[in-house]
């Protein structure tokens, strides 16, 4: 409701959009570096650090998503220092720092889905996409849960992330990104996929990694479905892998 409102106030005051922005986003960064600095000494500190990084991204978010809904927008160069701080955040490989960088990502895509189909921008955003996607995960086990939770929602906000961009682009502007999906983003996470499905007779009866679990499943089966037809013929050999787990699911879901 506060991001509504957030929203709103920007378009009814269109002259405050630019500088609220860059206040925001500003704030979000000083909060993160701030949460791993306080992380070393004071988990409470740090946690809500962090929290606050994420309410200041959530607003980012809110007041790019308005600009279309504006006169004027905001300066190009809001539109740079927001994709960078987002590639920022990915960067610094915490969980909650990525969830907040496609927070933005995806604000960037509804303000302006032509500029962030540029091949310069989309580049940029592919390698967020394979800093988190890309890189083969430790099959998960009883001793190493936790980790693989986190690593679960990782991806999963990863893939939500990238389907998004897939379903709103034109195919002019994909044609290169899909080919980096199909061969480099989704084998280690059909992989990771397989492995959580094998070992799950011990990892499953832990509830968050369940619902972990739950949520990177259905990502990943959104972007299979975000691609089109004739790549998803091209990649039989990911297909294979996929069709049982996902028949599977089917004949029974749990």
């Amino acid at each position: 409701a506060a991001c509504q409102a957030v929203w709103a106030l920007a378009v009814a005051f269109p002259s405050q959009l630019a500088p609220l922005l860059n206040a925001t986003t500003n704030s979000m960064l000083s909060d993160h570096a701030h949460a791993a600095q306080a992380a070393a000494t004071s988990g409470r500190e740090a946690e809500g650090l962090y929290e606050s990084m994420q309410a200041h991204a959530h607003a980012a978010a809110a007041l790019l998503s308005a600009a279309p809904q504006t006169p004027f927008g905001y300066p190009a160069s809001q539109s740079y220092g927001a994709l960078q701080a987002a590639a920022s955040l990915v960067a610094a490989g915490d969980e909650r720092a990525s969830t907040a960088a496609w927070l933005l990502l995806r604000a960037l895509l509804v303000a302006d889905p032509e500029w962030m189909g540029g091949k310069g921008r989309l580049a940029e955003a592919s390698k967020m996409w394979a800093a988190v996607l890309a890189r083969r995960a430790e099959p998960p086990t009883k001793d190493t849960r936790e980790r693989a939770e986190a690593e679960l929602r990782t991806r999963a906000h990863a893939l939500a992330s990238l389907s998004d961009f897939l379903k709103a682009l034109p195919p002019r502007a994909l044609a290169p990104l899909l080919k980096h999906v199909v061969a480099a983003l989704l084998p280690p996470n059909t992989e990771l996929l397989r492995a959580c499905r094998e070992n799950a007779a011990s990892l499953m009866t832990a509830p968050p990694f369940r619902a972990a679990f739950v949520l990177f499943r259905a990502r990943l089966y959104e972007l299979l479905d975000a691609l089109p037809t004739s790549e998803l013929r091209a990649a039989k050999a990911l297909l294979n892998v996929v069709m049982p787990m996902v028949v599977g699911d089917i004949v029974d879901p749990s």
